[in-house]
């Protein structure tokens, strides 16, 4: 037997609970375990200390009455009175998930592609571009109408 299911046991056997079986398999074990003996002597002591306390503290008449009508006010309650404790564990975990998906979303965002940034084009630079498009640099033919229209002007 180990010492733990033996220190389990020992009110037990100081009340007479134990079965035979188990009172003697208690017994072999406190004569061969020194710190088990030592623990049986203590709660030897605590049990004669709670014997000398006397008689127990009489209980009210009507306590019973009070038990009652308090339950019967507990069921009186709304639904989240009584489960105010989860509801606010709720709140708590959902603020936390949507916390998590709005930083995870703002750290994981790199702004626009790098390419799709237009810059701004001055007037100058405007007839420069449509320079660049001449038909005999790129073969371009009639392709270069609908290419200088989409310069914005």
């Amino acid at each position: 037997m180990r010492c733990f299911r033996a220190r389990s046991w020992l009110f037990a056997y100081l009340d007479g609970e134990l079965s035979e079986r188990r009172r003697a398999a208690l017994e072999d074990h406190l004569m061969r375990c020194s710190r088990c003996s030592a623990e049986l002597c203590s709660s030897k002591k605590q049990w004669a200390g709670l014997a000398n306390v006397g008689p127990a503290p009489s209980i009210p008449s009507d306590l019973w009455g009070h038990v009652i009508q308090a339950l019967n006010e507990a069921e009186r309650l709304p639904w989240y009175r009584l489960h105010r404790v989860q509801i606010f564990r709720a709140a708590c975990v959902t603020a936390c998930v949507a916390l998590g998906f709005v930083s995870g979303a703002l750290l994981s965002w790199r702004g626009p592609p790098a390419d799709s940034v237009r810059p701004e084009i001055s007037v100058s630079e405007e007839m420069l571009v449509a320079e660049a498009f001449d038909a005999t640099a790129f073969g371009l033919g009639q392709e270069k109408e609908g290419l200088l229209r989409c310069i914005p002007k």
